[in-house]
């Protein structure tokens, strides 16, 4: 049986702001970092669990030890970010991965599991957030290539 998983590529922090987060890990050796920002003229029907929800975040990425670290700073209250910093305060929020079955495919077969298709959006890329804290302990995200 093929693998779900292909590889890990990502790590995930919900950040209050971006700036203090990203001067803290350059003063510990990660960087550079390049900012994103999202919202409805970039994605494409968001929607918080299977309902359509306009939300925008600012992010901030660095390619750093063969991983991507991203640093999200949610801009209102109607995403899961928002609910997580809320909920937790900042941290790790999701894992995100390369999958070896379809965008669609993947999504059914980790719902199938268990998890809950918690926000997904069109963007340059698909991605797809799915709470698999029951069965790993972690939120996934997994994206559609174009």
């Amino acid at each position: 049986m093929e693998p779900l998983i292909k590889e890990l590529i990502q790590i995930g922090v919900i950040v209050e702001k971006l700036e203090p987060y990203v001067k803290h890990y350059e003063e510990l050796g990660i960087g550079p970092w390049t900012y994103l920002e999202f919202n409805k003229d970039n994605m494409k029907n968001p929607k918080v669990r299977g309902k359509p929800v306009e939300f925008g975040m600012r992010v901030a990425m660095c390619d750093s030890y063969a991983i991507q670290l991203e640093l999200i700073e949610p801009h209102d209250d109607k995403s899961i970010y928002w609910e997580f910093l809320q909920k937790h305060g900042p941290g790790l929020h999701h894992v995100a991965c390369h999958v070896n079955k379809s965008y669609d495919e993947t999504i059914k077969t980790l719902e199938a599991r268990g998890g809950e298709l918690l926000t997904n959006a069109d963007s340059k890329k698909g991605f797809a957030y799915i709470d698999a804290i029951k069965d790993l302990g972690l939120i996934l995200e997994i994206y559609q290539r174009p």
